[in-house]
């Protein structure tokens, strides 16, 4: 018995039995029978660890277990750790057994009978997680369990152990592997469910990622002809000219007319555009006269001052005002806002004496001093035409 190279043992706490090489079972000091397994480890790595009968590693669990029978072939020893899944008793030697090679021989006539224990198990990472109960653990030889009452299997470890090749891309490898290790034909029927379901999901998959592209390319090839006929001349939509400004503004109508078509950023540049053709000089009173003077005439001018001070308009709330500042500042770089706000206030300030305005005043003024002074001999009669006084020149803006 002692040289026989296998065994099958039941694990006692974990309520599991299993087919382990002699070499995993030792007794400690008081008699008790233990058995190395292998921790950490796949269900694929423990059954080869087990045909080879591997040297156990010290560091390996040990737990304590019952010998039920032991064997000279792993096969042999597989075999009866199924039957002694669900019989009681179990024959304790394979005396009277056919050998493996004869076995082997004999093996399809006894496929129908021994269909339950013909197809070998994977072992389970750790034995017995979830192990059947201990009422469970005995039954009379001769008494076998109905079939429509066999026991759930006990060892839900063996099928939940490939989960890792069922999480890989092989579904064919993976199906193959768990369809070969499962035990009963509901285990069998609902895996090949599941990987049909998974490989159904990936085919799905597979068609929406080519959809998508497919749709991607489509897209793209809408957009580049759309693209070549913009490019047409004959057909490219050829955008209106701006109306340009027309300068002077004459009226107060036509100013806001004006500043409302300022609200365009369009119009903003073409009107900076046109203010920064206006002369070419860089000296900012000069600049401002250029371009104030050219685009507002004098009866808009006097309507406004900067502030809106004196019973006058703000100028500086007006979209024209900050187009004015912008070309200022475009045409003279080093002039800050606040220089150009001021030189142009004093500007819209000296409006009413432009085009004569100056020496209209002055003669208004001095009408009344010389008829008080003049001799009554010499004062003109009604009849006679006052001669004109001479025109004083504008004075230039500083």
């Amino acid at each position: 018995e002692e040289t026989k190279k296998f065994a099958v043992v039941e694990f006692l706490k974990e309520n599991t039995v299993e087919a382990v090489p002699s070499s995993w079972i030792i007794e400690d000091k008081r008699g008790k029978q233990l058995c190395y397994w292998p921790d950490n480890m796949s269900g694929v790595e423990i059954k080869n660890y087990v045909k080879v009968s591997h040297i156990p590693d010290g560091g390996w669990p040990r737990y304590t277990v019952k010998i039920l029978a032991r064997c000279n072939t792993y096969k042999k020893a597989k075999r009866k750790a199924g039957e002694a899944e669900t019989l009681s008793c179990l024959e304790t030697t394979d005396a009277g057994e056919p050998d493996d090679e004869v076995a082997a021989g004999r093996s399809q006539d006894s496929n129908a009978s021994s269909s339950t224990h013909g197809r070998e198990t994977l072992p389970a990472p750790l034995p017995g997680r979830l192990g059947r109960a201990s009422s469970q653990a005995s039954f009379r030889a001769d008494h076998p369990l109905e079939p429509g009452k066999q026991r759930m299997r006990t060892e839900p470890q063996h099928v939940t152990s490939q989960q890792g090749l069922l999480d890989s891309g092989d579904e064919s490898s993976a199906s193959a592997e768990v369809l070969e290790h499962t035990t009963t034909p509901s285990e069998t029927h609902l895996l090949k469910i599941v990987l049909e379901v998974r490989a159904q999901n990936r085919h799905n998959e597979q068609q929406n990622r080519e959809l998508l592209a497919t749709v991607g390319q489509v897209l793209r090839h809408l957009v580049a002809v759309e693209q070549c006929q913009e490019a047409r001349p004959e057909e490219q939509a050829r955008p209106d000219v701006p109306e340009l400004f027309e300068m002077p503004i004459s009226t107060m109508e036509e100013f806001w007319a004006a500043d409302k078509r300022l609200r365009n950023p369009t119009d903003r540049a073409l009107l900076e555009g046109q203010l920064l053709s206006l002369g070419e000089s860089t000296s900012l009173p000069r600049v401002i006269q250029d371009m104030v003077g050219r685009l507002l005439s004098k009866g808009v001018q006097e309507r406004f001052s900067l502030l809106g001070q004196r019973s006058k308009l703000s100028f500086r709330s007006t979209n024209m005002c900050s187009v004015i500042i912008g070309a200022i500042r475009a045409r003279v770089p080093s002039c800050v806002v606040e220089a150009a706000e001021k030189k142009l206030s004093r500007y819209l300030s000296g409006a009413p004496d432009r085009e004569g305005g100056r020496a209209r005043r002055v003669q208004k003024k001095s009408l009344p001093v010389v008829a008080q002074e003049a001799p009554a001999s010499l004062a003109p009669s009604l009849d006679e035409e006052l001669d004109p006084l001479p025109e004083v020149p504008d004075q230039e803006f500083q």
